[in-house]
């Protein structure tokens, strides 16, 4: 049983140690593929295309300094307000669930 109990806490413990270690990595070093690029593969594999992966990064120096913000508006509008945390959604959506209704949680950026 402590063996088990041991696995569980590495598991657990290198999940989060990892998803921390690639937020920092990811700070300063370009993403080199998401899930997206992964679903369009899988997508062309499905049509009997040939896998093409393509895709270019542009820096947020070179972008207009309102796109960010407009990306993270249109996942969440209070984003720039509660950091990360919308402790309003995230009450509403506990709120709800209790009540037996299901619906969007907080945020998900």
């Amino acid at each position: 049983m402590k063996k088990i109990q041991k696995l569980i806490q590495w598991i657990v413990l290198s999940f989060f140690g990892s998803t921390i270690f690639f937020v920092i990595l990811y700070r300063f070093v370009p993403v080199p593929v998401t899930p997206l690029m992964f679903i369009r593969c899988a997508q062309q594999v499905g049509r009997g295309e040939k896998i093409r992966l393509k895709h270019h990064w542009v820096p947020l120096d070179e972008m207009s300094k309102y796109l960010p913000i407009a990306v993270m508006a249109s996942e969440d509008q209070r984003f720039l307000q509660h950091h990360g945390f919308d402790v309003v959604e995230i009450q509403n959506a506990v709120e709800e669930r209790m009540a037996g209704k299901r619906r969007r949680g907080g945020s998900t950026i």
